[in-house]
């Protein structure tokens, strides 16, 4: 899901508040991608398919990426299914010259600076879950260590969740 800066004139985090994120959240979902739907129009409009519903999963904010899809600036590609050498062969049976390919597949959670012991209580084994009361500290380990900043907060940002955590 792609979401605008602004939504109604107001920055789009203003509308993650309490009241909106007590609804029901079959409610909220669907209101929240009608509301982006009128602004946008379907993301399979655009190419974009979604996997999950827009509240499943942090969306995409940009003032401009279905600006510049409708533009034909970035075109929207399925997933590859192979290379050979600089050609890459899509699954709907295209194939694209290419240079660089950046691969976003999100992350691995590693806290290699731990010692074994203290890292199977803090990840969860093959996942990206963490074990932490808060998202800072874990029972098992004590109240001498905190972790900071493993959190995707509704509103606002990484860096002032971060600051509150400390």
């Amino acid at each position: 899901w792609v979401v605008p800066n602004y939504v109604f004139g107001r920055p789009t985090d203003h509308y993650a508040c309490r009241t909106f994120l007590w609804l029901p959240w079959r409610l909220a979902t669907t209101i929240f991608e009608a509301v982006i739907t009128l602004i946008h129009g379907s993301p399979h409009s655009w190419g974009l398919n979604p996997k999950m519903r827009a509240l499943q999963t942090q969306p995409t904010v940009s003032p401009t990426l279905i600006h510049n899809i409708q533009r034909n600036n970035i075109t929207i590609k399925p997933n590859i299914a192979r290379f050979d050498g600089n050609t890459a062969h899509f699954t709907d049976g295209s194939t694209a010259e290419v240079e660089q390919v950046v691969l976003c597949t999100g992350y691995r959670m590693h806290l290699p600076f731990l010692p074994d012991e203290v890292r199977e209580k803090v990840l969860q084994e093959g996942s990206n879950s963490i074990k932490l009361y808060k998202n800072v500290f874990s029972p098992h380990v004590g109240h001498t260590l905190a972790f900071i900043g493993f959190v995707q907060p509704a509103s606002g940002g990484v860096l002032s969740m971060s600051e509150t955590q400390a």
